[in-house]
């Protein structure tokens, strides 16, 4: 009896622990960019399963939910010219919109190093899925950007035999995770030495990119909703 009893003290702690581990901890969480142009307050950071989460609330929208409902969906429905993004539900009763857009191309570099002595060049473009999540109240809208996964695009010229493109978690890409160099590298490992370098300086860009194109669309949607852009958005409840 006391062997049992020991047995489920043992799986409840167990149990305990990986319920904590599978609970996103916000104050383990990384921070990305907090206050940046004219958005206040808006939150943006890698959770625990290192997707980028990106969260606005638009307050004070002086606007029937109806009609706010009816543009946020007119604004996020794909045109013809983005056959890889989908809007997946439209709910105008639960006052919410969840889809997906792909970011094809959102992000653009390139880096120069030596080959075997050979003036060499990468060529980078991202692509990912910007998944988003739009809820609805009385004068209010919050918007959640998700963004799992990038995809790289690698060209080098001249070319090389190897495969160069890629995917990568958003959490585990530049700048949170930069990928090692070997500061006095030896001969075979200047390859890649340059690889990584180039990998890092790339993904760099694309992290900002990724950002800047999150702002574009909470701009895009406080424009639909205010008259005046400089209404404030505020994360903090909702």
């Amino acid at each position: 009896m006391k062997k049992f009893f020991i047995l489920t003290l043992l799986v409840c702690v167990i149990s305990n622990l990986v319920a904590q581990e599978q609970k996103p901890n916000k104050a383990k969480l990384v921070p990305f960019i907090l206050q940046k142009d004219s958005v206040k307050g808006f939150q943006i950071y890698v959770d625990s399963t290192n997707q980028l989460q990106f969260i606005v609330i638009l307050d004070s929208i002086n606007m029937p939910q109806d009609d706010i409902y009816n543009k946020l969906v007119t604004y996020f429905t794909p045109t013809v010219e983005e056959p890889f993004s989908s809007i997946d539900v439209k709910d105008r009763t639960a006052g919410q919109i969840m889809g997906k857009k792909f970011l094809k191309e959102y992000s653009k570099s390139n880096f120069e190093f030596l080959n075997a002595n050979v003036k060499t060049t990468n060529y980078y473009s991202f692509n990912t899925y910007l998944n988003y999540r739009v809820d609805i109240k009385s004068n209010r809208v919050r918007l959640k950007f998700t963004i799992q996964r990038i995809n790289a695009t690698v060209i080098q010229v001249p070319m090389s035999a190897a495969k160069l493109d890629y995917t990568k978690l958003v959490g585990r890409s530049a700048p949170l995770e930069l990928l090692p160099i070997n500061v006095t590298p030896k001969p075979e490992e200047r390859y890649k030495n340059s690889i990584n370098t180039g990998n890092n300086t790339a993904e760099t860009k694309a992290f900002d990119d990724l950002t800047k194109k999150c702002l574009t669309t909470v701009d895009d949607v406080r424009r639909l909703m205010y008259k005046i852009v400089g209404n404030k958005a505020n994360t903090n409840d909702w």
